[in-house]
C-alpha cells in the first residue's frame, strides 16, 4: 500500500471517528434532557403577544414557568409557578414576581391551615397540594392575568378537591387589583353582580339538566353565589368583561364542575372605579 494511500485511509478513518463523536454526543444531550423533563425540572417559555402595547409596556412580556415541589412526613406540594419578565421596569417585574411567588405560598398556607388538625392515614396517602398555571394574559396592555387550578386532597378523602385561583395585576404598576380597587366602593357592586351571576348560573344548570326552575334543588346552589367578597375572590379580568369563577361545590354538584360567569362590561361599567386601569377596558 503507498503512502498516499494509507493517508487516505488514516484521513477517512478520522473523518467518521469525528462524525461517531458528533453522534453521540447529540444523542447523549438528547437523553438528559429527555430525563430532565420527565422528571419535572424542565422550564415552559411562552411568549404573549401585546397587539395594543402602550409606551410603557412592552409587546412582548415573557412568562417562564417552573416546577416546585416538595414533601415532608404529612403533605406533598407541586407547584407551577410562573416567573414574569419584559415589563416596565426591572422594580415592577421584581413586584409582580413577589405577589406570583406570595399567591402560591398562600395557597399552601390556607391548605395546610384547615388540614392541620387531620391525621394521615399514612406515608402513601398523605395530604398533597397541586397548583398548576391554567391561562394567563395581557390585557391591552393594562392589566396582567394569572389563572391557577388549585387541586387539594384530604387524605382518606373519596376525591380530589378543584378550585380556582387568580392574580390580576396592573401591568404598569404591577399592583394587585382586588375587587375593592377594581370597583366604586360607594356603588355597592356586589349587589347587582350577584343578580347577573344568579340569574345566568340558574339558567344555565337548570337547562343542562332538562328541569324546571322549581326542581333546581341539588342542582343549583344560589347561595354559592351571594353578595359576600368571599364568593367573588376568584375573577379575571378580560377584554370583553370580568369572568367570576366558582370552585366546585361552591354553586353546583361536584359533577358540575366548575362554573363561570362572564360578566360584561357594558353591564359593569356604572360600577366600575374609574381610576382603576379596567375602567379604560369598558368601552
Amino acid at each position: 500500500m503507498s503512502p498516499s494511500q494509507t493517508s487516505n485511509q488514516n484521513k477517512s478513518y478520522d473523518g467518521y471517528k469525528n462524525t461517531a463523536i458528533v453522534v453521540l454526543t447529540v444523542i447523549c444531550i438528547i437523553l438528559i434532557v429527555w430525563l430532565f423533563v420527565r422528571k419535572g425540572g424542565g422550564t415552559k417559555i411562552v411568549t404573549i403577544q401585546n397587539p395594543t402595547a402602550s409606551s410603557s409596556v412592552p409587546a412582548n412580556i415573557q412568562v417562564v414557568t417552573k416546577e416546585v415541589t416538595s414533601e415532608d412526613d404529612s403533605y406533598t406540594t407541586d407547584l407551577q409557578e410562573p416567573t414574569v419578565s419584559g415589563l416596565s421596569t426591572p422594580a415592577v417585574t421584581q413586584y409582580v414576581n413577589q405577589q406570583i411567588a406570595s399567591t402560591l405560598d398562600g395557597l399552601v398556607e390556607d391548605f395546610k391551615s384547615q388540614t392541620s388538625d387531620i391525621k394521615i392515614l399514612s406515608s402513601s396517602e398523605k395530604h398533597s397540594i397541586t397548583v398548576d398555571l391554567a391561562a394567563y394574559n395581557d390585557v391591552a396592555g393594562k392589566v396582567l392575568t394569572f389563572q391557577f387550578e388549585n387541586s387539594t386532597y384530604f387524605s382518606g378523602a373519596a376525591h380530589p378537591l378543584t378550585v380556582p385561583a387568580t392574580l390580576n395585576l396592573d401591568a404598569v404598576t404591577g399592583i394587585n387589583l382586588t375587587l375593592d380597587s377594581v370597583f366604586a366602593s360607594s356603588t355597592n357592586y356586589l349587589v347587582p353582580i350577584s343578580n347577573y351571576v344568579k340569574q345566568n348560573l340558574q339558567q344555565k344548570l337548570v337547562t343542562a339538566a332538562g328541569v324546571t326552575a322549581d326542581q333546581a334543588d341539588g342542582i343549583y346552589f344560589p347561595q354559592g353565589a351571594d353578595p359576600t367578597p368571599d364568593n367573588y375572590e376568584s375573577f379575571i379580568v378580560t377584554d370583553k368583561g370580568i369572568n367570576f369563577l366558582f370552585g366546585q361545590y361552591q354553586v353546583a354538584p361536584y359533577e358540575s364542575g366548575e362554573q363561570q360567569v362572564l360578566v360584561p362590561y357594558s353591564f359593569l361599567k356604572p360600577y366600575l372605579n374609574p381610576l382603576s386601569p379596567v375602567a379604560s377596558l369598558a368601552h
